[in-house]
């Protein structure tokens, strides 16, 4: 359904000279991610304004799909599988939130943001069978993907700080954390991929 939605917006722009033939495929590809993640974003709406939960699904968007955008990973071979293990990681995500207390959180914040920060530290960034990174783009997405682990470090590390924030901080970490679980599920997928070709 996403690829052919993809195709005929890109055939409506090609029949509007907007974009030429030789470039279909990099809009078809264009469009299909941006319709995914569209898609992903309404879901994860839906769900955090039933819930009531505004600003922690607009806190766990920014932090999960930057970084994830940058730092790579995991990624599924269809999109049904990419939206199921999105929502997964944001139905875990709102569990705890409902579930447990502050204080709880607090320490699971700790804990949470010493192993993602490590491992998205080592591991980043982590290429895919469908999308390989040169090695330019290897050193300039390991570069930005540790500036934003620092920012959302130094963030986290200052709302855990104060009673009234800690909530909050978790909301950050995590997003963090899950990237960090998808990571070492691509670097494990990656060995198996390189080790066949």
């Amino acid at each position: 359904m996403i690829n052919y939605l993809a195709k005929k917006i890109t055939n409506h722009y090609i029949k509007k000279n907007s974009i030429q033939e030789e470039e279909r495929e990099i809009y078809e590809y264009c469009f299909d991610v941006m319709i995914s993640t569209l898609l992903n974003l309404i879901a994860i709406a839906i769900i955090s304004i039933s819930m009531g939960l505004y600003i922690e699904g607009t806190i766990f968007c920014i932090v999960f799909m930057s970084l994830r955008g940058i730092g790579g990973g995991y990624h599924a071979k269809t999109h049904f599988f990419c939206f199921m293990t999105i929502m997964i990681v944001f139905a875990i995500y709102v569990i705890l939130l409902k579930l447990l207390g502050t204080t709880i959180l607090f320490y699971i914040s700790i804990a949470f943001l010493s192993i993602g920060f490590i491992i998205i530290a080592i591991l980043a960034p982590v290429d895919t069978e469908t999308k390989p990174l040169t090695q330019a783009e290897f050193k300039k997405n390991k570069i930005k993907t540790l500036i934003l682990l620092f920012i959302y470090t130094i963030i986290a590390s200052i709302l855990l700080i104060f009673n009234q924030t800690q909530y909050y901080s978790f909301n950050v970490v995590y997003p963090i954390f899950a990237v960090s679980n998808l990571m070492i599920i691509g670097a494990i997928k990656n060995r198996e991929w390189k080790r066949t070709e």
